[in-house]
Parts: structure tokens; sequence; C-alpha cells
């Protein structure tokens, strides 16, 4: 039937999505903490599967090598679909967004997917990236918290979009994405209205 016939692009954009979720969902601060202490990183913290959320586990080099894995995660699920084309680029990396924040290894589970999203928007749209990177920088270091750092970075990646007027498929993924990262930080959002987000340099209690 013609209302369910898809054109290449939409095609393109559907198989970079998929693929996308596909490396996306591959947890690695879940098998990290699992095989260093056979303990499930979901047991503690916030729950995440994310660099942080190992950070408190395994400490500080144990979480900058899952933030690099994340982002690693994001960068080559979009070159890997750029051979398909742009449309596809753009689907993998809201894709690998997604993936990464409810993996279905994990049940549905996974982390806040910031770094995934910085991964895949430095090969999508990298100066989009780069605006998102120095207001999360600024942001988190007026608050001295990551996740208020992180939601700003999330709204700068938008509005830098549409600023540089970036093509449409790349607005959308970059919109969808930020809108997941927020959506994904509801509980950080509630902590900083509070003001019970913790802070850096403080001790945790």
């Amino acid at each position: 039937m013609p209302f369910l016939s898809l054109s290449s692009q939409d095609t393109a954009l559907i198989l970079g999505a998929l693929l996308g979720f596909l490396l996306g969902s591959v947890p690695f601060g879940y098998v990290l903490v699992k095989l260093r202490t056979g303990e499930d990183v979901r047991s503690f913290g916030s729950g995440n599967t994310g660099a942080t959320n190992v950070g408190r586990v395994l400490g500080r080099k144990a979480g900058l090598a899952v933030l690099l894995a994340d982002a690693l995660k994001g960068l080559i699920a979009v070159l890997l679909a750029s051979l398909i084309g742009p449309a596809a680029s753009a689907g993998a990396a809201f894709g690998a967004v997604a993936g990464h924040c409810y993996s279905p290894w994990l049940r549905g589970r996974g982390g806040k997917g910031v770094a995934t999203m910085f991964g895949a928007f430095a090969i999508l749209a990298p100066i989009c990236a780069v605006f998102a990177a120095i207001v999360l920088a600024a942001v988190a270091a007026l608050t001295r918290t990551m996740s208020a750092g992180s939601l700003a970075a999330a709204v700068a990646l938008v509005v830098s979009s549409w600023w540089f007027a970036m093509p449409t498929e790349v607005t959308l993924a970059a919109l969808l994405s930020s809108l997941l990262v927020i959506w994904r930080h509801r509980g950080n959002i509630q902590r900083l209205r509070r003001g019970e987000e913790h802070r850096f340099g403080e001790r945790r209690s």
C-alpha cells in the first residue's frame, strides 16, 4: 500500500537508528564492574551503568575508561552509518543514545547518554558538539554539579544545531537525543530544585 512505502532516505534513517541502537546498547560499565568485582553496578549509587556510577564503584580511572568507551560507541555508530548515507548517520546518533539509555541486554536499563551523545555528534556535527562541551564545562564549573552541566549541554546541542543551520535530520537527531538525556536526568532535576544535588568537593554523607 502506498502509505506503507518508505523512501530510500526513510530506509537509511531506520537502518542507521537500528545500527546505532545495537552499538549503543553494549553496556561497557556493567561489564567492567562485573569482571572486576562480580557485582552489578546497578546496585550502587544512582543505579546507572554510565561512567559516573562506575567511578563511584571502581575509581576515577575506571570511570574515565567507561566514559571513553561510551563516547566511542556513538562515534563508531555514526562513522559506520555514514557508509549508508547522511540520513543513516543522523539515525545512528539518536539510536546510539537510546541504546545506551535503554540497553536490551540489561532489560531496558542503562546510563544517561551524555558521553554517547557527545561521541556521536563529534562526528555528525562537530561544531555543535564543541559548543555543547564548552557550555557543559562552564555550567558545571559555575554550579559545581555535573548534572547541571550535562542538562545545559543537551539544550546547547539543539540550539547550536538550529543556529548553525544543520540539515533537518541532524537537528531532529539532536532534539530527540537531548530530550532523552534530559528525561534520564529527571531525578537530578528534582534534586537540583531541592538543592540536594551533590557538588564537586563535597563529601557524601
